[in-house]
């Protein structure tokens, strides 16, 4: 099946792999450490496998729902499709609110990094503003740069990552703390913002030219990686960081690789800061050059004429920035409230939506389908929906930290 005809040359599966897994993996990897370690590592752990394979169910719904559609759409026209206009505004509303959450987060990250690395010469907001207008130029230069950057800072970031657990493992030691199940709305919403690409699985599949199967092969291998990353460094640094660092950064809302600096010495520090900046970093830019590809997508079908890219990608990058800037140390609880009530409802909810739809009404026959999509759709409504549900009330009622 065919997507579209994107111009240059066809993705292959492993370069649509690791633009899904560099955007999955990135400011969340940095919390989630910070977030679950008041569950123990075998709660956390089992949390983060859950949650990891619901979320690969998804996406693979995504990859059929597209298949099943005629014409190339990103995820507010395909909600347009098979939910109506309703639909398609109230997932674009979470989209927005995803991304621009998504890249504030980044923002605030990859600024820290950089006073952190230079030791405070680079003040934060010159950081950010640093951070911002790199990853606004890969974005500019379109999916070439963008392919061509994931591939590089990508392999870069793994070894960066071994780096850092390598530098950590020394320091592992069993801890026989309790289980705060206080702290699992704060896990949930971190682990929810850690594992969502869903935004950039439209653009991969259109440069992929739309083959069904390596389609799905992309999405299944680009997702499936950040869960064993995922559990991997959790298990390595909480084990490793003593409590007491790990409380000062949850009440600071700094992510991981400051305690292990604190804790290992100026080499934690320095390794962990660039792992810090380039996660992000590949994140931001995936993040960005979908709602940009979306945004277009939008302008179009609503005045039915081209727009400025240059002026679309400062619509999607400036807000952020801004917001970065007057909120230095929200990194923790921008993570939490964006993955619940962003990228948790398109994840869990409008996604699983979107494929039963699509399985109702799509107009043409997938070259891939989910084994049991149909059930795996309404156990992801039913478990993000509920985990939506505590959510709100624990806000309600002050609940958690």
């Amino acid at each position: 099946m065919k997507l579209g005809i994107p111009t240059g040359r066809s993705l292959t599966v492993l370069e649509g792999a690791v633009i899904i897994a560099g955007t999955s993996i990135g400011a969340g990897i940095l919390a989630i450490p910070v977030a679950s370690y008041p569950l123990g590592l075998p709660l956390s752990s089992i949390l983060l496998l859950g949650l990891g394979i619901l979320n690969l169910l998804s996406a693979l719904l995504l990859v059929e729902a597209m298949l099943r559609t005629k014409k190339v759409e990103h995820l507010p026209g395909l909600a347009k499709d098979y939910l109506g206009d309703w639909g398609a505004l109230l997932i674009s509303a979470s989209m927005a609110f995803s991304i621009y959450g998504a890249l504030t987060a980044y923002t605030i990250a990859g600024g820290l990094s950089l006073c952190e690395l230079s030791v405070g010469a680079v003040p934060q907001w010159l950081g950010s503003i640093a951070y911002a207008a790199c990853a606004a130029l890969v974005v500019w230069g379109g999916m070439w740069w963008l392919k061509n950057a994931e591939k590089a800072l990508f392999s870069l970031m793994l070894l960066l990552a071994a780096a850092v657990i390598l530098i950590a493992l020394p320091f592992a030691s069993a801890k026989g703390t309790g289980i705060a199940f206080s702290a699992i709305p704060l896990a949930f919403g971190v682990m929810f913002f850690a594992y969502y690409a869903h935004q950039v699985i439209p653009s991969v599949g259109n440069a992929m030219r739309g083959d069904g199967r390596k389609f799905a092969k992309a999405v299944a291998f680009g997702m499936s990686f950040p869960i064993l990353a995922y559990l991997v460094w959790n298990v390595v640094l909480v084990s490793a960081i003593p409590v007491a660092d790990l409380d000062l950064a949850r009440l600071g809302g700094e992510p991981v690789t400051v305690p292990l600096g604190r804790m290992a010495g100026i080499v934690a520090m320095v390794v962990g800061g660039i792992f810090a900046l380039l996660s992000t970093f590949t994140s931001f830019a995936g993040s960005a050059y979908s709602m940009v590809d979306a945004m277009q997508d939008a302008i179009y079908q609503w005045r039915h004429a081209k727009s400025s890219r240059t002026f679309i990608i400062i619509l999607v990058v400036a807000p952020s920035l801004l917001l970065a800037l007057l909120s230095p140390h929200g990194f923790l609880r921008a993570l939490d409230i964006v993955g619940f009530y962003g990228t948790g409802m398109l994840i869990g909810v409008f996604t699983p939506l979107i494929y039963l739809g699509a399985l109702k009404n799509g107009k043409r026959k997938p070259g891939f389908a989910v084994p049991f999509g149909k059930a795996a759709a309404m156990l992801i409504l039913a478990v993000f929906s509920a985990a939506l549900a505590f959510k709100t009330v624990s806000l309600m009622f002050g609940w958690g930290a």
